[in-house]
């Protein structure tokens, strides 16, 4: 994952993540960016008062609970960064579906027991 300002200057594209990172979310200063690599949580330092921004070090926050089947806006984060929502299932029989052929023939008409 890059950063890049718009429009482009001078500093080009400077790299946040190593190993990918997905659904990108700034802190609510722009002191740290959270990203999604892989099931990780990860965080990462970012100065912006510098005529060239500087990236820190990403660190893994925690192992995120995903929604496997969910693939946008899993989750969001509070402007402090302290906390996070995240979209997850509410249980793994909700994913379940279940077809019945023929659910008609199974009715009794009004009344008959």
């Amino acid at each position: 994952m890059y950063l890049q300002s718009l429009p482009p200057s001078d500093a080009g594209r400077l790299q946040v993540s190593t190993g990918g990172g997905l659904e990108p979310r700034w802190r609510g200063d722009g002191k740290e960016l959270f990203y999604l690599e892989g099931s990780n949580l990860m965080a990462t330092p970012v100065d912006l008062g510098q005529p060239v921004p500087r990236i820190g070090t990403p660190t893994r926050l925690f192992v995120a609970p995903l929604d496997p089947v969910q693939r946008r806006n899993r989750y969001v984060v509070t402007k402090d960064g302290k906390r996070f929502l995240f979209v997850t299932p509410l249980s793994p029989s909700a994913r379940t579906l279940q077809v019945i052929v023929n659910w008609t023939a199974r009715l009794t008409p009004a009344g008959a027991q």
